[in-house]
């Protein structure tokens, strides 16, 4: 079954990319965040660095074409990955700690990013539908992704 994951990581990496861009080139916006969701419920179960380096990449890649700034989600991946991987080795793992890891990329990526640095005002109904849709999100894929993985999740 790892085998299975890992070798689709790549092809839901690019798809996920795929459909946030196209959601974004469609609606202006962007209405959910599913590679950031994709990628926070794939950290707390084993990620290779070639499967992080491409999801980072997509990342990067997708924050030039949305603000033209090469890298701009590398302000809150960078401290998603760290901290991830300090849990793993600290406390037993919980089904809830992707939904909090999420929501605080997702606090830093619309007031930290987009409203201090970029300066885009969203309503705050936009921005709670962002947040609580990307929750989800989360919480989907990090529940199919455990299924895969029951036996080697969280070593």
């Amino acid at each position: 079954m790892i085998h299975a994951i890992s070798t689709s990581v790549y092809l839901w990496s690019g798809l996920l990319f795929c459909l946030d861009s196209s959601l974004f080139f469609l609606y202006e916006q962007q209405p959910i965040y599913l590679l950031m969701a994709y990628m926070i419920s794939l950290l707390f179960y084993r990620p290779t660095w070639p499967q992080l380096g491409f999801m980072l990449f997509l990342a990067c890649l997708q924050s030039f074409l949305y603000f033209n700034i090469f890298g701009l989600s590398l302000l809150y991946f960078i401290p998603a990955i760290l901290i991830t991987h300090r849990l793993k080795h600290m406390l037993y793992m919980s089904k809830i700690y992707p939904l909090i890891l999420a929501f605080g990329c997702l606090i830093v990526q619309v007031y930290g990013v987009e409203l201090a640095l970029l300066g885009l005002h969203n309503p705050t109904s936009y921005t709670a539908f962002k947040i609580f849709g990307t929750l989800i999100v989360v919480g989907i894929f990090s529940l199919k992704i455990m299924g895969y993985n029951k036996t080697t999740a969280y070593s």
